[in-house]
């Protein structure tokens, strides 16, 4: 078994936490997502996690309170799993397990009985992991939109 420990987001650890979400959500720029970690730190609505190995970090999580609508949500609010990441030479090691169980105890604290979650449609790997941990699959959605021409009045 592998020796793991984390850290909750602070001032000393975030920009080691954004450099793995930008890894995670390369769509947005390392300073997006430095100021959204950022201003997560001390917030007791959301539990975002630096996992540690050998003194190297491996992995972040971030869940968040959530009390909108929630697909499959019988009860507000619902722990959120926003983002979960493991550096692909230290995947399949047990790091995203031990993640969402220290989500699960976190969103238990909270008051919580349920913890939901999002796969993008194509990401495989991602859906077989949130199975794997327990989660049960609510609904497939494909999303559109339409840009309108400027030249259109309301």
């Amino acid at each position: 078994m592998i020796e793991l420990t984390h850290q909750e987001v602070s001032i000393s650890n975030v920009n080691q936490i954004t450099a793995l979400a930008h890894q995670l959500w390369p769509e947005s720029t390392f300073e997006e997502l430095l100021d959204d970690f950022s201003a997560m730190i001390g917030n007791k609505n959301n539990l975002v996690m630096l996992v540690i190995l050998a003194n190297e970090p491996v992995g972040f999580a971030h869940i968040a309170l959530r009390n909108e609508y929630v697909e499959g949500a019988e009860q507000f609010p619902v722990a959120y799993l926003e983002g979960i990441y493991v550096v692909p030479n230290q995947q399949q090691k047990g790091i995203g397990e031990y993640m969402v169980r220290q989500a699960q105890s976190w969103a238990q604290a909270k008051g919580c009985t349920q913890l939901a979650s999002d796969v993008e449609f194509l990401n495989i790997g991602s859906q077989a992991f949130h199975q794997k941990m327990g989660f049960e699959e609510v609904n497939r959605v494909v999303c559109y939109i339409k840009k309108l021409p400027s030249s259109i009045k309301a």
